[in-house]
């Protein structure tokens, strides 16, 4: 298994060091990972026990049990289990019933990657990648806490409100918490960027005021993908940590979280802009403004550039609402009159219309999608969209000859 080439090298060594010591209260100042969700395949029992045993060895490592309760889920998963010390694991035995036969998803949380010193975090990321029956990276968190800032959340917050900066590739922003006559909020502060439906959103808190005050004050900076940006940024991380090799120290998590959030939510100067309307705004206004002075406090150094490939994907999300847009309306009559005038089952007006789809399908088509897929799972993918529109075809003709 992976875990005896990294993380056991680790164990051993840095093991006395967690829970050892008096806690410190409050915020302590970070760059790291802060969530990493994970899917695992597994053919059979034998495999998919291994999956297991590896995360419960990690949780035994954090909490000293082995014990877990049930956890939500179960509408996708037959197991559910779930651990304070940041561990959550769900899954369906591969000879199970419903879906996701065979199925490990892994959730590894803010708590528990705190608790872990960053060798050891190191190992357990090019473990996970290494895990036989790795599928992808379905959600990846990470983020930049920074104790006595030069600018709190308020202040930034009063600084967006004003329009002084702004982050790029954002049109709007949210203030979640409860605000005064002046609209300053008044218990900690909350700018979110982005919506909760799309596939990268980013935050800055007041951490000290979600400790409920304990130590001083704190910013924190998080940044969230999801979908293709998360498959693509923890391929790249790994790729990273392997470069780095085998070393007492490390340091490119560290990086490669200032280099996400410098990419991603850069907060820029726009204070020559703030008695203008946001709307009209030059297009190019982010090319001619500068990082907010605080910004240099958030990112130091040099800093590295990332790619995803989840523009195919988005078009994709975006051809689909617009289909729904123009023709959902005249869909949903249409399959009401078949199904409750003609007697026609859900099932097959579904089937119908899918194979009007199918059968459209070209050879290129194809090619875009297996290029978004794992390697593992090209040929599986090939073989049944050539299936879907070989039936397809077949459904239609046989509808013509009636």
């Amino acid at each position: 298994m992976a875990r005896d080439m990294h993380l056991s090298k680790e164990m051993g060594s840095e093991k006395d060091q967690l829970g050892a010591g008096p806690a410190q209260v409050g915020a302590t100042d970070s760059s790291r990972l802060d969530w990493l969700s994970l899917s695992y395949f597994a053919a059979g029992r034998t495999l998919q026990r291994e999956q297991i045993s590896f995360f419960l060895e990690i949780h035994k490592l954090l909490s000293g049990t082995y014990e877990m309760v049930a956890g939500g889920g179960r509408r996708f998963f037959e197991e559910s289990w779930y651990h304070d010390d940041g561990i959550a694991l769900k899954w369906t035995e591969p000879n199970g019933e419903g879906v996701n036969k065979g199925l490990l998803s892994i959730d590894i949380r803010g708590d528990a990657l705190a608790a872990l010193p960053a060798l050891v975090r190191k190992s357990l990321y090019l473990d996970l990648i290494e895990l036989e029956g790795f599928k992808q990276c379905t959600r990846l968190d990470m983020q930049r806490t920074i104790v006595n800032p030069v600018a709190t959340a308020r202040d930034i917050y009063a600084m967006v409100l004003n329009k002084e900066v702004w982050v790029k590739g954002f049109a709007s922003y949210g203030q979640a918490s409860r605000v005064d006559a002046d609209g300053i909020p008044v218990n900690g502060c909350t700018i979110d960027w982005g919506s909760r439906k799309g596939t990268t959103q980013a935050s800055t808190y007041d951490k000290q005021a979600e400790l409920k005050g304990e130590g001083p004050p704190a910013a924190r900076h998080e940044l969230r993908h999801r979908k293709q940006p998360a498959r693509d940024r923890f391929l790249s991380l790994c790729a990273g940590l392997e470069l780095e090799g085998d070393t007492r120290e490390t340091s490119y998590e560290d990086l490669f979280t200032k280099s996400n959030l410098n990419q991603t939510m850069t907060y820029l100067d726009t204070s020559r802009l703030k008695d203008v309307p946001r709307k009209e705004w030059p297009v190019n206004w982010a090319r001619d403004s500068k990082p907010a002075d605080f910004w240099s406090q958030v990112v130091d150094g040099e800093v590295e550039e990332f790619t995803t490939k989840w523009r195919y994907e988005t078009t994709l999300e975006r051809l689909i609402r617009n289909r729904a847009h123009q023709y959902g309306r005249g869909r949903t009559k249409f399959l009401a009159l078949r199904i409750f005038r003609d007697g026609e089952s859900l099932s097959d007006c579904i089937q119908d219309d899918l194979d009007l789809d199918f059968v459209r399908m070209r050879d290129e088509d194809m090619d875009e999608v297996l290029e978004q897929i794992p390697d593992d799972r090209k040929e599986d993918c090939a073989q049944w969209m050539r299936d879907c529109r070989r039936i397809a075809a077949g459904n239609i003709e046989n509808d013509h000859n009636v």
